[in-house]
This record gives structure tokens, sequence and C-alpha cells, in this order.
């Protein structure tokens, strides 16, 4: 039938394609009309599902556009930095912090030196620690 196999026209038959008439045998215009709907469905489920593969692939890239609108808008507006540019801005924070900091002792040495007093050599430190971190602040601004 139609160049088929034998064993692919039992495993219609077991799936209900077709239907046989007594052992091995088919009414052949009934079973040729059963495949061909048989094909005819598989190709129309096929079709769908190549159609809904289209949809969701556009449906990704819509969703992925969506997103890179709402990020050029972010960037535009100043609330999205580009990496590249947030990592120079924190490697100069750093850097910036880093002088400030080692900066304290040749500020206070010097003073505290000259003086006995424990108290007043932690507030000499504690004020030129919160200098620098004032000067920091300052430039975060």
């Amino acid at each position: 039938m139609v160049g088929i196999t034998t064993r692919r026209i039992q495993q219609l038959t077991k799936e209900g394609v077709l239907k046989n008439i007594g052992r091995g045998k088919y009414d052949a215009a009934e079973a040729i009309q059963a495949y061909l709907a048989y094909q005819i469905e598989l190709e129309r489920k096929r079709y769908n599902d190549d159609d809904m593969k289209i949809a969701e692939a556009k449906r990704i890239q819509e969703v992925a556009e969506a997103k890179l609108k709402v990020i050029k808008l972010k960037k535009e507006e100043g609330k999205l930095v580009d990496r590249e540019e947030f990592e120079r801005m924190l490697e100069n924070a750093i850097y910036n912090a880093k002088n400030k900091l080692l900066a304290i002792p040749v500020k206070v040495s010097a003073r505290a030196a000259a003086t006995k007093d424990p108290r007043k050599i932690k507030v000499m430190i504690e004020g030129a620690i919160y200098e620098a971190l004032s000067e920091l602040s300052g430039m975060a601004k």
C-alpha cells in the first residue's frame, strides 16, 4: 500500500489509523484515504509547531527590544552607568581614599611627637581621619 512497509502498516493499524477487514486485509480505498488524512494531520501539526516556534521567537525578540529600550532610557536619564565608566570611577575613588588615608600619618606624626598626652594624640588622629573622610565624601558628589 502506497509504498510503506508491512511493519508500518501494522503500527498504523495498532494506532487506529488503519482498520483491517480481516487478518492482514484492508479496504484499499478506505486505507489510502485514512493514511492520507493521517499524513495531512501530521503535516498540519508540524506546520503549527513551526508557527508556534516563529511566534515564540518573535515574542522573545520583542521582549529583548523592550529591555534594550528601557536600558537606553535609564542611561539617558542618568540612572544607568556604563560598566567601564563605573569601574574607572571606582578605581579613582579607591585611589583617592588610599592617598588620603596614607597621608594621615604624615599630617599627624610631627604634632603627635610633640605631644605626650595619648588623649590629645587620639584626638589628632581622629581629626585627621574625619578630615580625610570629609574630603572623600565631598568627592563623591
